[in-house]
């Protein structure tokens, strides 16, 4: 039960560790004179990234080159979060399973082994 969230943890940091420290458009980046110009962003560089929905065909937004670099360190920041909170949730739920505060506490198995080892109710108990 705990595994999926830490998987999930896991994966949203790669996610992160994954997002490019190069600025990269992820629409269309056209430069000055109108022209494509692939999709490496360079600072000082007066080309806007054009964002499209390309299911639906539809404009977005543009971004500048700070614009874009604040969005993709943005999403960095993001997906950590996102990493950390879903692999904490995860480690601290095995941890609590693990540790025998899980579902198994109070089971019949622990309750019959305590009583054997006259921890258990004296109430059951016959009076010699």
């Amino acid at each position: 039960m705990f595994l999926l969230p830490l998987f999930a943890g896991l994966v949203y940091f790669a996610k992160g560790a994954s997002v490019p420290d190069t600025v990269e458009c992820p629409g269309l980046l056209l430069g000055e004179d109108g022209e494509e110009h692939g999709v490496l962003m360079r600072p000082g560089d007066r080309s806007v990234c054009h964002l499209y929905d390309y299911p639906t065909a539809r404009s977005t937004g543009r971004r500048d080159y700070e614009e874009q670099a604040t969005a993709q360190a943005d999403q960095r920041i993001r997906d950590y979060q996102l990493g950390a909170a879903f692999a904490g949730y995860g480690v601290t739920g095995l941890f609590f399973v693990v540790s025998g505060l899980g579902p198994w506490r109070g089971s019949k198995a622990a309750v019959a082994v305590r009583a054997d080892a006259g921890q258990g109710d004296d109430r059951h108990r016959e009076e010699p």
